[in-house]
């Protein structure tokens, strides 16, 4: 479950991508329209999903996140 949470929103972005390509089997005449549709929905799913929050043993001081850091900590040195 954890694997599936990590690529939730690529997942989402992927199915609404395909769904959207899938519009050119539809009639001429509401292709632009369901097209547009589907664009708008799968942005908005997209937002919807939380990202996967970063392990807080990530940021360390000097690495250019931490509140205060001038500089990355690779350019520091």
């Amino acid at each position: 479950m954890d694997t599936i949470q990590k690529y939730a929103k690529a997942i989402v972005a992927l199915i609404g991508s395909v769904l959207t390509a899938g519009v050119f089997v539809l009639p001429v005449e509401a292709q632009p329209w369901v097209g547009l549709g589907l664009a708008v929905l799968t942005a908005a799913a997209t937002y919807q999903v939380p990202n996967k929050g970063a392990p807080t043993d990530a940021l360390v001081q000097g690495d250019g996140l931490a509140a205060g850091d001038d500089a990355p900590k690779h350019l520091a040195d």
